[in-house]
């Protein structure tokens, strides 16, 4: 129907959609057979190489040993799958709507137990094919807990997520195509709970009719019970010195992005050295060249992100932010209060771990000229970064 186009889908047809484990389970057995069959021979190749001498052929030694994590993880995926069948979501609204809500209910197979939670992440992703290569782009993402219940012997999970106006609505695939996915996760005993569906959402800008659970707000007033003014958990701190209102980011912080520049700043070395042993020529050196220009710079923010620290205090008057690396100052700026218009969150980095996203956050000051100045970094979920700006706002008279 050409005014409601998920009727089109006879996965979504109901309105009851079914989670993608079934194809998670078929996907990862055949990349995981696959794989291991065209690395099989390796297994005799390499010490054949390597007992004369060859010692490039170590790099061959990756392919095995990615080939058992591959079907490690078939394994794993396999027994969830047994464990928990297929699980159905209902939508209401349905389709999930832009500009409204996104909610339903699950039911698992699992007891009810009071103290047990499970997580909820919803985005809206991109996808698109870059030569060869299929990659996402996540363009919104926010998360939560689900309200749990008995349901007989199983548990009900309601949820229901308020979504921002202008956000893509969910396309027909192609080179590149916008969809929307739920994500649930719960550590169980035995076997883990990890589901992805694949769902409608539509600028239909509908509320749920029968879902009370307010899974953003629920997120954002957690996220909001952290920033007490006088630090947390967290990996900064919120506090109150006299008349100001600080916020310190330690060094420390981006850890998992610095061992990834460093893991591909290693790829990119080990590239100039296997060029350099085994095909020393001229047109060898525009690799070399090219290759240790990105180890180069690779390293250089490597070392960057770890050692910064970012210092920002609110007074009644004006904004002092002062960078530094190893202790050292490296940025300062002073402005006051009039300068600021608003205040704003943006998308920073992502990354992407076991076929899960975690985008972090940016909290800006939005200065006279459209200017803009930043105040947080690496925030995630999305509910942190919501619960930090309003605390800046509330601060700033906002």
């Amino acid at each position: 129907m050409a005014n409601q186009p998920w009727l089109d889908n006879p996965a979504w047809s109901t309105g009851k959609i079914r989670s993608n484990a079934r194809s998670s389970v078929k996907g990862s057995w055949l990349f995981a057979v696959i794989w291991n069959a065209v690395s099989a021979p390796l297994y005799w190749v390499i010490p054949e190489e390597l007992a004369g001498g060859n010692q490039a052929a170590w790099i061959g030694v990756l392919f095995p040993l990615v080939g058992v994590c591959l079907a490690y993880v078939a394994v794993k995926i396999t027994f969830e799958w047994r464990r928990f069948g297929p699980t159905v979501l209902k939508l209401d609204p349905f389709p999930g709507a832009i500009g409204g809500h996104v909610g339903g209910e699950v039911i698992v197979d699992v007891g009810f137990h009071r103290d047990r939670s499970y997580e909820l992440m919803l985005e809206c992703v991109r996808r698109y094919r870059n030569n060869e290569d299929t990659r996402e782009e996540v363009k919104w993402q926010s998360g939560g807990p689900a309200e749990a219940s008995p349901y007989g012997r199983q548990t009900r999970l309601a949820f229901r997520f308020d979504v921002p106006k202008e956000l893509p609505e969910s396309e027909q695939e192609d080179t590149s195509y916008h969809f929307w996915r739920l994500r649930m996760q719960s550590d169980l005993p035995g076997v883990n709970l990890d589901r992805n569906f694949t769902i409608p959402v539509y600028a239909t800008g509908e509320n749920s009719r029968r879902i009370d659970a307010d899974t953003s707000a629920v997120a954002r007033e957690s996220a909001l019970e952290q920033f007490d003014l006088g630090g947390g958990k967290m990996p900064f701190k919120v506090e109150r010195r006299g008349d100001w209102v600080r916020l310190f980011f330690p060094m420390g912080r981006d850890i998992g992005s610095t061992v990834g520049c460093l893991v591909v700043a290693a790829g990119f070395g080990g590239g100039v050295w296997f060029v350099m042993e085994n095909a020393p020529d001229v047109l060898s050196w525009v690799f070399v060249i090219g290759l240790g220009f990105f180890a180069g710079v690779l390293s250089l923010i490597a070392l960057f992100l770890p050692f910064n620290s970012l210092d920002v205090r609110l007074g009644e008057q004006e904004i002092r932010i002062q960078r530094r690396w190893l202790g050292l100052p490296f940025m300062r700026r002073w402005m006051h209060l009039d300068e600021v218009q608003d205040v704003s969150i943006k998308k920073g980095s992502s990354t992407t771990y076991m076929g899960k996203t975690t985008v972090r956050y940016r909290v800006m000051l939005v200065l006279r000229g459209d200017k803009e100045v930043g105040v947080a970094e690496g925030l995630t979920p999305l509910a942190r970064a919501e619960a930090l700006q309003s605390v800046i706002k509330g601060r700033l008279g906002m």
